[in-house]
């Protein structure tokens, strides 16, 4: 059914059908060919429900905005597709690239070519067959103070499945790290039915003293990974996803919500290697082998083209503090302040092009650009906004007065009772009339 192109008018035909009678002779073959329901004035196939044409981008947005949606065009379709019918991969790339907090982190463009240095992708998951909890370990440095007052973010990556847990932290001490982890442990086996069975991590002074005595005492093994080509990679590429996800989520929700947000996203991007998303793992996945796609990779790598642009084509061009960064280039840092930016704000337009070498530069705001140094803006804006209706508030308790006694005025420790005031008499007035002298009968 996500082939089929559904219109209001047509999916209003179809509610109107399945209640009563089709319209017509389209309507009845849709009808006998998915047999659809109808429920809440909504339509559905099965569990999922049926979304027009018209409404895939107000749906895209409530996802993107107030759900688990991933940022990405893959994560995204198969989030969706477990929820709704009538979402094309081609639709949410389309979306995506207009939104316009991802189009300010976009991701450096690429200058050279590449050389594989190895034939096979995960040959060095070899511990991963007998410890399948194998738990990554990293702290990743908060971007201070734009983002939190935290210190430090803890993320602990599951190496099998991907599921990742990212728990702010204030300090860079043991103790502080020991705590995340006990959490990690206790989630992990309400979710999983089994605590990790090994924890891997780089040799910094946060995994060791309480962090490293604790795992002792539970029988772990702490696995010391060092140097490029065996550091924890796997917690490393999943600090830069969620920190983009949450660097666009922090500008649109408080803190606490977008670092909920962030989460579920995170969980619900599906692995091209497993074909699952983490959250999809269930206890029983970790018993049985599980089989690993896309594997093979080719000595050299496809030679990537530099995009042509034409004049008039609408454009951002890179900013300063994107530009000479090389080991410790960000893109995430885009959101954190104007000084951080990536990305001009502004949209231009190329005004020409000239050759040069074997390519073209192209003149935008005045300047001649590298085609690597601009990112094309296709469509209208779209903008990820907050929840315009504020949270309800829960009326407060109204507080009971204790009963007012008429007994007598409490006493203060250490001072005399107050005496009463005397209570003076009442003045008797005389009454102003005139009284005549009493007359005695039987005298003279």
């Amino acid at each position: 059914m996500n082939r089929c192109r559904i219109t209001r008018q047509f999916l209003r035909d179809i509610i109107t059908g399945v209640k009563s009678k089709p319209k017509n002779r389209k309507v009845r073959l849709f009808i006998e060919k998915w047999a659809p329901t109808v429920h809440q004035g909504k339509l559905y196939h099965g569990n999922l429900r049926v979304v027009p044409y018209e409404d895939i981008d107000s749906v895209l947005k409530r996802e993107a905005e107030q759900n688990g949606m991933p940022l990405s065009r893959d994560g995204a379709f198969h989030y969706l597709k477990k929820k709704y019918v009538g979402f094309k991969k081609r639709q949410i790339n389309t979306w995506l690239k207009r939104v316009e907090q991802l189009q300010l982190i976009h991701k450096r463009p690429h200058r050279e070519t590449r050389v594989n240095t190895q034939n096979r992708e995960g040959a060095k998951n070899y511990f991963m067959k007998n410890n399948k909890l194998n738990l990554g370990v990293d702290l990743f440095a908060m971007p201070k103070p734009q983002w939190s007052s935290y210190a430090f973010f803890f993320v602990a990556v599951l190496q099998r499945s991907g599921y990742t847990w990212i728990i702010p932290i204030s300090s860079k001490k043991a103790t502080a790290t020991l705590t995340a982890l006990k959490k990690v442990f206790r989630e992990c086996k309400q979710l999983f039915g089994r605590e990790p069975t090994g924890v891997s991590t780089d040799d910094g002074s946060e995994f060791k003293a309480e962090f490293d005595q604790w795992l002792k005492e539970k029988r772990i093994k702490r696995r010391v990974l060092t140097g490029r080509s065996t550091m924890t990679w796997w917690v490393e590429k999943k600090n830069s996803t969620f920190a983009r996800i949450f660097a666009v989520m922090r500008n649109i929700h408080g803190f606490k919500k977008a670092l909920q947000l962030t989460r579920d996203k995170v969980n619900n991007i599906q692995s091209r290697v497993t074909r699952k998303a983490p959250v999809d793992w269930t206890a029983k996945d970790f018993k049985e082998s599980q089989k690993r796609y896309n594997r093979k990779m080719p000595q050299t790598a496809k030679r990537r083209k530099q995009p042509v642009f034409s004049a008039g084509d609408r454009v951002r061009y890179m900013l300063k503090a994107a530009q000479g960064k090389a080991k410790f280039y960000k893109s995430y840092e885009g959101m954190r302040s104007d000084k951080h930016a990536m990305w001009s704000k502004r949209v231009y337009e190329i005004a020409a092009k000239k050759k040069m070498g074997h390519g073209f530069m192209y003149k935008v705001n005045a300047i001649y650009r590298f085609p690597y140094e601009l990112q094309r803006i296709e469509g209208t804006l779209v903008q990820l906004e907050p929840d315009k209706k504020p949270p309800a508030r829960k009326p407060k308790p109204q507080r009971k007065l204790p009963a007012v006694s008429a007994a007598a005025p409490r006493m203060r420790r250490g001072f005399p009772p107050k005496r009463p005031a005397p209570v003076e008499a009442p003045v008797l007035r005389r009454s102003s009339r005139v009284r005549k002298k009493p007359v005695r009968f039987g005298y003279s």
